[in-house]
């Protein structure tokens, strides 16, 4: 994958964008990062749960602002 300049994959928000545009509606991801698929290093389910809180802060003030 990386011969091809894959470094990162993402499984969800390809969906989300599909249904959004099916329903003439907006919609909007923020993504991280957790798992290194070059290296295959991936964070456990439990610091995905806890060491992305920074990734909600920032996204509740987004919600903020725009609501």
């Amino acid at each position: 994958m990386v011969a091809k300049g894959i470094v990162c994959v993402e499984m969800e928000a390809y969906a989300l964008y599909a249904i959004a545009n099916a329903l003439g509606k907006e919609a909007l991801t923020i993504l991280t990062i957790s798992d290194h698929i070059v290296k295959h290093e991936a964070m456990s389910a439990d610091d995905r749960r806890t060491k992305f809180e920074d990734m909600f802060v920032v996204l509740q003030n987004i919600v903020k602002e725009i609501a």
